[in-house]
């Protein structure tokens, strides 16, 4: 014991190429009745490897020696040790914090596991699973126990991803992140490029793993490391596009992730401003477009909005502001196409191509529309400002089609409030007639309401003569969509503007309503309640958007109208339950092609109304 004791000594102040024969004498020497002495002492003095890892200039050969004839010394000595094993991982789970726990902890789980048989690395496995769950085992501790230590720790490379697989594949979210993170390391740690390529195959064939959190834990790796490692990942970019064949596997928000992954290497890959998306990665979502099943219509609709947006979205500068903005929306537009940048013109097709795509669904159109919506708003809220040619885009084929399809221009303003008219409106306004409302239902009358704006409204939703197709044969289902347009067209605005001034006319605007009362509604054919019904519908929805896009706008004449708008959506809701408990309808589903795995439902009316028949 004596000579133990004096070895244990040792440990502080020994070489790095005396160290490992100290390790082994020591392991070898030790009786059942030291183990937990020896166990101690090594926890206590073998961390010499963090101290130095950064070697003294000249040493960096003698140190590396050190490291790795001490974990040999380590493992040779420990594998016909079972007693001192025991005892090992016995102080191992018997640490009661994370403050506690050092390299050395992590080393020798790794190590044990390394020179044991099935049953103890499963004890192996469930301590660091333990561990983890209470939190014992932080992020900050593997890095600490392998980043610059891959050379000596390259025996335990396999053990390391078997450990990191085996937590990856976990229900347990917590798990499931800290292999994660281990995953991220050993790739930084272990570059050489065979290393690379077992991590790679690895974190593919997670992502076609059972539960959610194995898949999106694997996708969420694979997604910082073509952020941050692009070029180191870029020659294993087959092994991410093998997972392509399997899309039917993968909810909406994981294939999101999937083509941001695969777009950001591209570009990337490809150098430069020029870079341009992949022409198998371009070839394979134009077929998903060309699909006539809805289900790969929208796998084509994700794909080409992660594309466009990895293509058309960059860093704000610091001093940006609305008229850099705006002059770089001009210089766009007025820059001929043969000198645009190549990625922006794919940015492009793709939109067209999208668009052509949603011809022949109105579901289609509201997926998409949702879908590049949501994808500006993130990159906003990111501090990313988006190409204006695609902002431009939208207002091309959405913005007008607004205009067009559901908003009416009213007569101009008396002359003395001429200067308080926004810009924009079409010159011929003060020669309008005011509008003929009485031709709009051949047996109900129509009135406009819920203005706020007064006589400075500029339009006027034309929800009564688009709830009933057959008075507008024009625009044959046009209210389906217009949720959507309306979503995406406030994120194009707020995306190019930085504001919704642009649209502070619908905020405040009036809308088309039969002129109903509750007491009368009894007597109305059932077609005729129909369209009341519906209408009432149309314009709660089209309040909730105008609340949803204005709730986050600082200015006082925004909040006073949306507080406004409110009092009028709650007196909205109420008088739909009772025309709702008069007449059933069949409420149509706004949200109907939103992916399921994002929330999608039905619109909040619809949900209260259906809530409110089951309790009835």
């Amino acid at each position: 014991e004596e000579v133990a004791e004096k070895v244990m000594d040792l440990l502080r102040c020994a070489s790095p190429i005396d160290l490992p024969m100290v390790v082994r004498y020591l392991v070898q020497s030790c009786t059942p009745e030291m183990a937990e002495q020896t166990v101690r002492a090594l926890r206590k003095n073998l961390n010499f490897i963090s101290d130095q890892a950064a070697p003294p200039a000249g040493e960096p050969a003698q140190t590396l020696e050190g490291e790795l004839l001490t974990f040999e010394a380590l493992r040779s000595s420990l594998k016909f040790r079972k007693a001192l094993i025991t005892s090992l991982l016995n102080e191992i789970r018997k640490v009661g914090s994370a403050e506690e726990h050092c390299p050395f902890d992590v080393w020798a789980l790794a190590l044990v596991r390394s020179i044991s048989d099935q049953k103890r690395q499963a004890e192996v496995d469930k301590i660091v699973r333990q561990k983890v769950a209470r939190r014992h085992f932080r992020p900050s501790l593997i890095w600490q126990s392998i980043q610059n230590h891959g050379d000596a720790l390259r025996p335990f490379f396999s053990h390391f991803c078997q450990i990191a697989s085996g937590l990856l594949r976990s229900n347990d979210f917590s798990l499931a992140a800290f292999g994660s993170e281990v995953y991220r390391v050993l790739f930084e740690v272990f570059a050489d490029g065979f290393s690379r390529q077992d991590i790679l195959g690895l974190l593919t064939a997670h992502t076609g793993g059972s539960s959610d959190s194995e898949v999106d834990g694997a996708l969420d790796v694979l997604a910082t490391l073509a952020s941050k490692h692009s070029v180191a990942l870029r020659p294993f970019v087959v092994y991410v596009k093998g997972v392509l064949d399997y899309l039917d596997n993968l909810k909406h928000n994981q294939i999101r992730k999937l083509f941001t992954i695969l777009s950001t290497l591209s570009i990337s890959g490809a150098g430069g401003p020029e870079g341009r998306l992949d022409d198998d990665v371009f070839i394979h979502i134009r077929k998903l477009l060309s699909q006539p099943i809805l289900k790969y219509k929208q796998h084509g609709f994700i794909g080409a909005v992660s594309a466009t947006m990895a293509m058309s979205t960059k860093p704000k500068r610091p001093d940006g502001d609305e008229q850099s903005l705006s002059q770089s929306l001009s210089q766009s537009l007025s820059q001929p196409a043969s000198q645009r940048v190549p990625r922006l013109d794919q940015a492009i097709a793709l939109l067209d191509t999208v668009k052509t795509s949603c011809r022949s669904s109105e579901e289609a159109l509201v997926f998409f529309c949702d879908e590049l919506a949501t994808a500006i708003l993130d990159a906003v809220a990111s501090g990313f400002s988006v190409e204006p040619s695609v902002t431009e885009w939208i207002s091309e084929n959405i913005t007008n089609r607004v205009e067009e399809r559901y908003l009416k221009w009213l007569p101009s303003p008396p002359a003395e409030d001429a200067e308080e008219t926004q810009d924009g409106e079409p010159p011929e306004r003060e020669k309008m007639d005011p509008p003929d409302l009485s031709a709009l239902h051949p047996t109900v009358k129509v009135k406009l309401d819920l203005n706020i704006n007064g006589e400075q409204a500029l339009v006027a939703v034309r929800l009564v003569e688009m709830v009933q197709p057959q008075w507008n044969p024009e625009n044959p289902g046009a209210l389906p969509t217009f949720c959507a347009e309306l979503r995406l067209m406030q994120a194009s605005t707020k995306a190019s503007e930085g504001n919704l001034e642009g649209m502070n006319a619908l905020l405040g605007c009036p809308m088309q309503f039969f002129a109903v009362d509750l007491d009368d509604f009894s007597y109305h054919e059932p077609g005729e309640k129909v369209h009341i019904i519906l209408q009432l519908f149309y314009a709660a929805n089209w309040i909730i958007e105008l609340l949803n896009a204005f709730s986050y706008e600082e200015e006082n004449v925004h909040q006073s109208r949306a507080l406004q708008r409110t009092n009028q959506l709650v007196s909205l809701l109420e008088t739909l339950d009772k025309y709702l408990a008069n007449h059933h309808v069949d409420l149509p589903d706004l949200n109907a092609a939103a992916p399921a795995d994002a929330g999608a439902g039905p619109s909040k009316a619809a949900k209260a109304k259906k809530e409110k028949e089951k309790d009835s």
